[in-house]
């Protein structure tokens, strides 16, 4: 990112998003196109718009959008409910700048966004509390909440060893906060998701075809989807990262995550094997929805790129790299 292209792209990203925040009597919340009513928050976007801009600014070491920036934070707290007497910690899935948190339903992939937000929260407020405007104690209590909430009463059900949903991005958030907020719970339920996970990584010795293995799927009948396939390698070099924290065995992990990173690199898009991309040259690098679906989303090719990244440095590089790429520090090899 010292490039100057680039960083004037991060930039210009950052400055979008600040400009679609809306003000409000309790803080800032991020204005969608299609929400109804507009200025309702809802936790995943709000999250996630926080989360880049907070990474964003530490790495480019920018502080040009720190009011708006400390406006977003504050629904982000008030969307947890510490007077809750079923689940304190646990957050809202929107928020109302009239009425408060609202509980409407379960939002996938939220819960974890939410928590990463607190993670970078805390991280963001090392010596900058004046600048950032957030009391520091009410920071820790809410990811303390939070932490304790998901990894103690969010799942505990007699199936919790054989099912979960996708909870990606707590993994996510329980690597980054390796040395910034401890929790052994939060850091357990991670590695519990990811042992559940691992079984549906295609093996050789499971009988699929030969390009099938690496892939999250269901045997021969299913061709294996590339983003769930990549988001099991983001959160897996997460919990590989983890698990040598705690010093714990990760060799059925690691076996895992090398397998999902070899399957993405086989089916990354190139002009000489995609005959159904045109033009080619445009084609070339990226990552479609599966190897028989080549349509190309954004997010399809940001997950895969994540998981390469994260997967390759927890896997090849030195344990310094890897903490450096979860923990979003630059590197030699950004």
């Amino acid at each position: 990112l010292d490039r100057s292209e680039s960083r004037l792209s991060v930039e210009r990203a950052m400055a979008m998003l600040v400009g679609r925040a809306v003000k409000t009597p309790r803080g800032l919340v991020l204005r969608s196109k299609t929400q109804s009513p507009p200025n309702r928050l809802r936790l995943g976007p709000q999250a996630l718009a926080l989360s880049a801009l907070l990474t964003c600014r530490a790495r480019l070491e920018v502080a040009d959008h720190d009011a708006e920036i400390s406006g977003l934070g504050q629904p982000l707290l008030a969307m947890q409910r510490p007077d809750a007497q079923e689940a304190p910690g646990r957050f809202a899935t929107h928020f109302d700048p009239q009425d408060g948190p609202i509980l409407d339903r379960y939002a996938l992939y939220a819960d974890g966004q939410g928590v990463l937000a607190l993670v970078l929260m805390k991280e963001a407020l090392k010596g900058e509390s004046a600048v950032l405007r957030w009391d520091a104690t009410e920071v820790q209590r809410a990811l303390e909440s939070a932490m304790t909430f998901y990894g103690e009463d969010y799942f505990r059900h007699p199936m919790r060893r054989f099912f979960f949903l996708e909870e990606n991005w707590h993994c996510i958030a329980a690597a980054r906060s390796l040395s910034v907020h401890r929790h052994d719970s939060y850091e357990r339920f991670c590695l519990d998701y990811l042992r559940f996970k691992e079984r549906l990584i295609l093996d050789a010795d499971d009988g699929v075809d030969e390009l099938f293995v690496g892939g999250y799927g269901f045997g021969n009948v299913v061709v294996p989807y590339m983003t769930p396939t990549a988001g099991f390698g983001e959160a897996a070099a997460a919990g590989v990262a983890i698990a040598r924290a705690r010093n714990e065995p990760a060799a059925g992990l690691e076996h895992a995550l090398a397998s999902s990173l070899d399957y993405l690199v086989t089916h990354q898009l190139r002009t000489e094997s995609c005959f159904t991309c045109a033009p080619h040259a445009r084609a070339d690098g990226a990552f479609s929805e599966s190897p028989v679906s080549p349509g190309i989303r954004i997010d399809y090719v940001q997950h895969a790129m994540a998981a390469l990244t994260h997967g390759t440095a927890v896997l090849h590089g030195s344990l310094h790299d890897a903490a450096a790429v979860l923990h979003g520090s630059p590197t030699p090899a950004d």
